[in-house]
């Protein structure tokens, strides 16, 4: 809904979107990973879930917009390979993880990782024009 009403803003700003919206996931992933109580972990899944939204829908329109129409099938069909691969696999290591170390130390990686996607995003913020 916040992308619909204020499309030209975001489509003028994706690369503050992407970064932006990395950071916030990876801080509300921080927050859930030390909530104790089952309100504020609900309000943070719910916030990640919307931080999420806001990073990939100007992600899926950078791909829409920078591959020709004839090519979209074949290019998302790849991702969803690549995607489906990396899912199953990183979620073998995330269940190892926690099972050695404890569920906590799997979200404070996974928020790690949420950061590292923003810099590297925020660095990179050229190439979303």
């Amino acid at each position: 809904m916040i992308c619909l009403k204020w499309t030209k803003f975001i489509e003028r700003k994706k690369a503050m979107f992407i970064s932006g919206g990395a950071l916030l996931s990876a801080i509300f992933t921080l927050f859930f990973a030390v909530s104790i109580t089952p309100l504020m972990a609900l309000l943070c899944s719910l916030l990640i879930g919307l931080c999420g939204q806001l990073k990939n829908i100007p992600q899926q329109t950078i791909i829409q917009t920078s591959v020709s129409k004839e090519k979209l099938p074949t290019v998302y069909t790849s991702l969803n390979v690549i995607v489906t691969g990396v899912f199953g696999l990183s979620s073998l290591m995330m269940g190892m993880l926690s099972e050695w170390y404890g569920i906590r130390v799997v979200f404070f990686l996974s928020a790690s990782m949420l950061l590292l996607v923003s810099v590297i995003a925020y660095k990179n913020k050229t190439s979303f024009t």
